[in-house]
């Protein structure tokens, strides 16, 4: 009888013990499910921050990329604006260069035609002033010829 009852004393002692240990598993256990609730709540904490900070960074780069997408189609713009200029430019100095070469040519032209006609008026001069010399010179035999024969009708 001493030897049931020892074995029941320690059966109920085990009893007690698996009792308390499973009693602290339990509550080792809910303590951890506590504990991986709040970590859990932490991250979705951090998850919702990190989501939204996300979302500004997005919205923050759709600004900046239409705002770079403006500016490269501003500078496209101003690019095609720059060669159209560019453009006209080169146009007018290639009318204004032709209009110069056509200029220059007719001058050329103008001073060889008057170096030709100040060559021209110098022979004509030269030979108007022999001629001159010439009609004087047979003027003057000519004078001196009816000269002398007026004065050989007029003298006795």
């Amino acid at each position: 009888r001493r030897l049931a009852d020892s074995s029941a004393d320690e059966h109920v002692r085990k009893v007690a013990a698996l009792r308390a240990a499973h009693g602290t598993g339990v509550a080792a256990l809910h303590g951890r499910i506590l504990t991986l609730e709040a970590e859990q709540q932490r991250s979705l904490t951090a998850l919702s921050a990190l989501h939204g900070s996300a979302e500004l960074l997005r919205r923050d780069l759709r600004h900046r990329v239409l705002t770079l997408t403006g500016a490269v189609d501003l500078g496209a713009e101003m690019v095609e604006e720059a060669q159209r200029n560019l453009s006209e430019v080169d146009e007018h100095h290639s009318a204004q260069s032709q209009r110069q070469s056509e200029e220059h040519f007719d001058l050329q032209r103008a001073i060889e035609a008057h170096e030709h006609a100040t060559l021209s008026a110098r022979e004509a001069l030269a030979s108007l002033q022999a001629s001159a010399a010439l009609t004087r010179q047979r003027g003057s035999r000519n004078a001196a010829f009816a000269l002398t024969a007026l004065r050989a009708r007029t003298l006795p």
